[in-house]
């Protein structure tokens, strides 16, 4: 298991582990008469204009990017309106190198869902500093690849596990949503497999994202969205609760139609 899936793991178990241990109290409790939701303000540019994009083509991003996220919430019965839960976007774009090796603009956004919780014991409401978080990709399938197997700048490629309202689910949880009909992955040469692993290219599918996927022409545009919201397990407990009613009920089809 490489370095950055362990993180995530990681950083997806402790989103909800405050909460958990709260609502295990004896007579915790959600407070429905507080909530609100927080859009998230235009992130840090260094990273998109050091990769040489525009004031322009960074706003325009950005703003791709919160119109999609506020229709991910309003898509979400149980948090909208958000009666008992503090909604928290926050976004980046053209981190961690993600713009450098590709046509279009790409960056990472989501939701932070934290609770207003009351007790027997303590009847104010208090907002809890973790809570629940869903995690947002938009035109980067290099980072779901990277969650997985891989050998050197290969991938080994995930299988399809499951489909969503006519949208794939990648094994390791992710839902992608694209009106793009072009292959997301591009096979690599058997050739350069048996160079590379002797022995191997009649046994392994690897691949890498496929270079003719985006078009180059709409750099800001959402062409594609994966959603890290199947990724783990889910138990008896409030953040699981609370992800297992959104895997239920959130509109899929609403999200899709916000993509270019």
């Amino acid at each position: 298991m490489n370095v950055l899936r362990v993180y995530h793991t990681s950083m997806l178990l402790l989103c909800i582990v405050s909460a958990q241990l709260l609502h295990a109290q004896e007579g915790t409790r959600l407070f429905t008469e507080k909530g609100a939701f927080l859009a998230a303000p235009a992130g840090h540019p260094l990273d998109a204009k050091r990769s040489g994009y525009s004031d322009a083509q960074i706003q325009a991003f950005f703003s791709n990017m919160k119109r999609f996220m506020e229709k991910m919430h309003q898509s979400i019965p149980c948090i909208n309106p958000p009666h008992g839960y503090n909604v928290n976007v926050w976004n980046a774009a053209c981190s961690n190198g993600t713009c450098s090796d590709q046509k279009v603009m790409a960056g990472v956004t989501g939701l932070l869902i934290r609770p207003f919780l009351v007790s027997d014991k303590d009847p104010a409401p208090k907002m809890q500093q973790e809570g629940a978080s869903i995690k947002v990709y938009v035109n980067d399938m290099v980072t779901m690849l990277m969650l997985g197997s891989r050998e050197g700048d290969w991938f080994y490629e995930p299988k399809i596990i499951e489909t969503i309202d006519g949208c794939p689910v990648y094994e390791g949880g992710f839902l992608v949503l694209t009106k793009n009909k072009k292959p997301l992955f591009a096979q690599v040469p058997p050739q350069k497999v048996e160079e590379k692993l002797p022995g191997m290219s009649g046994k392994l599918r690897l691949v890498v994202p496929n270079p003719a996927f985006y078009d180059s022409t709409r750099k800001t545009e959402l062409q594609l969205v994966i959603i890290d919201l199947f990724r783990y397990k889910l138990k008896k407990e409030w953040g699981h609760e609370l992800i297992a009613e959104i895997r239920k009920t959130f509109d899929v089809p609403a999200l899709l139609k916000e993509l270019n």
